[in-house]
């Protein structure tokens, strides 16, 4: 069952429809967002007499029956963690929605897809984006990537200073009273 969110006009813009396309075309690189695991959630219940009479614990459990994957807009974004090149990211539109029984559904190998750069330039391109939009977001995730590197590195240098000042505290504290001691004990010659 496929349900399809028209939101605003009731159409869906020419990225969107060009989107749903290419979905279609390139099943394996969806912009997959498992947003709602709408599940019938079922607890095996037990009321109270039956726990305390039969003198038994009782398990209790989840289950989760349905799986719901939507899937949204793809669009050009700003995300450090890209190795090169532009990120592609989800938009807030959701193009469609598919219900799936857990059950029906094989395991996965568990690695996740990371899609090759050309590739993301290349859907990108498809989605309607001009070089100079995704040059622009190149260049802002390597500022932020940049900066965190910063934040990495300057975490180190923080421990260091702050050790530095304990230290420093500590030793005007023990000198300190030294002389207190000092001028406390020349009083008591007198």
């Amino acid at each position: 069952e496929i349900e399809v969110d028209r939101r605003k006009n009731g159409n869906h813009s020419s990225s969107q429809c060009r989107m749903q396309q290419h979905q279609q075309q390139h099943s394996s690189h969806r912009g997959l967002l498992y947003d709602n695991v709408d599940s019938t959630m079922r607890r095996r219940a037990h009321s109270m007499p039956d726990l305390v009479s039969s003198g038994r614990r009782h398990r209790r459990s989840i289950t989760f029956d349905k799986l719901e994957i939507r899937y949204y807009e793809q669009v050009l974004d700003i995300n450090p963690s890209t190795s090169s090149g532009p990120s592609v990211g989800l938009g807030w539109n959701c193009l469609m929605a598919e219900t799936y029984q857990l059950k029906d559904i094989e395991d996965r190998d568990g690695v996740p897809y990371a899609m090759p750069r050309l590739e993301r330039e290349q859907l990108l391109r498809e989605l309607g984006y001009t070089n100079k939009e995704i040059a622009n977001a190149v260049r802002r995730s390597l500022k932020v990537k940049n900066q965190r590197k910063q934040t990495y590195n300057n975490l180190s240098a923080q421990r260091m200073e702050e050790v530095v000042e304990r230290t420093s505290r500590k030793v005007k504290r023990f000198l300190s009273f030294r002389s207190g001691k000092r001028k406390s004990h020349v009083r008591t010659s007198f």
